[in-house]
């Protein structure tokens, strides 16, 4: 199981991380948005 870290194109800067089940951690601020684009 390897934890990726991605950089979130909306937060620019804040990271969503990939879980193995294949659902996305949103960041913070994303959660708020709820769009990951």
């Amino acid at each position: 199981m390897t934890m990726h870290r991605v950089r979130c194109p909306v937060c620019k800067g804040q990271r969503y991380r990939k879980t193995p089940t294949g659902h996305r951690r949103r960041c913070r601020y994303c959660r708020g948005t709820g769009t990951i684009r």
